[in-house]
């Protein structure tokens, strides 16, 4: 049996603070030393974390990682069901899915397209809405009790003519695709919406779209503690409306906010990734 490698060590706040201090205090000599401009010195870092990607210093393998966490994320979809109404069987679901798979594997082989960071989700694959999985149906499974049926029903009848990509968000693949650095239910969460988007802007990241933040929370409920909210940013729907999530002891309740100002939203999570891979 082969050894179990090594898995990513959590470093306390302070200790971790200080080594951040000490790699910046080494870098800076660095750059005085040889008098690097700006753009030289970057250019330095990020061939030399290329280097350290290369040689695996750190003892993990992230093509393992990424395949793992694809792989739970493949067998909780066929747990919850999301392969029968996309019309395949389980074992013809993962085949589908597969080719997404090694794509994503490769996207992360040394040096990664993306570096695997603390703190996100690192990969979120998304089964089309074409191949039978509506925001509808999403919606439908988070009714958390009979009385709630009307309030349900409005929903569904105002998202059933679709959205519209917004500024800051992106047009969904027909086919599956991999949302690549994700920040989830607390993404952005202490902006408000002005200042998210300065930061999404800034950083080019793509707010989530309707569909995609109710498979997520379907996916990973605990994105959300009780009493949080979440809104897609990505989509508008008819009326000038966006569709929002808040978590309850028994699960989520979908609600949709007029067009909020950009001096509101602090406090609700604004759901975002960096990159996206489509098959």
């Amino acid at each position: 049996m082969s050894e179990k490698r090594p898995r990513t060590t959590v470093v306390g706040g302070r200790g971790f603070d200080q080594i951040v201090d000490d790699l910046a205090s080494q870098i800076s000599k660095i750059v005085r030393e040889h008098q690097y401009s700006q753009k030289i010195a970057a250019r330095l870092f990020r061939e030399a974390w290329r280097e350290i990607e290369r040689g695996r210093i750190c003892g993990e393998n992230p093509e393992e990682y990424v395949r793992e966490h694809l792989g739970k994320q493949i067998a909780e979809y066929v747990r919850l069901g999301v392969q029968t109404p996309t019309g395949f069987l389980e074992e013809e679901f993962i085949n589908a899915l597969e080719p997404l798979v090694k794509k994503t594997v490769n996207f992360f082989t040394p040096p990664a397209g993306y570096p695997i960071l603390d703190g996100e989700l690192t990969c979120f694959l998304v089964p089309p809405a074409e191949w039978g999985l509506s925001l509808r149906s999403l919606i439908g499974r988070f009714r958390i009790s009979p009385t709630m049926l009307y309030d349900y029903r409005e929903v569904l009848d105002r998202v059933s003519s679709g959205g519209k990509v917004v500024p800051g968000g992106n047009i969904v693949p027909q086919n599956p695709c991999v949302l690549i650095g994700v920040k989830g239910g607390r993404g952005l969460r202490e902006e408000t919406r002005a200042e998210a988007d300065r930061e999404r802007e800034k950083f080019a990241l793509s707010y989530f779209s309707a569909y995609q933040l109710a498979l997520l929370l379907l996916l990973r409920p605990d994105f959300l503690r009780h009493g949080e909210s979440a809104i897609a940013l990505g989509e508008r729907f008819p009326g000038e409306q966006y569709l929002q999530f808040t978590a309850t002891e028994k699960g989520f309740v979908p609600t949709l906010i007029s067009d909020p100002s950009g001096s509101s939203l602090s406090g609700v999570g604004k759901p975002y990734y960096a990159r996206i891979i489509a098959t």
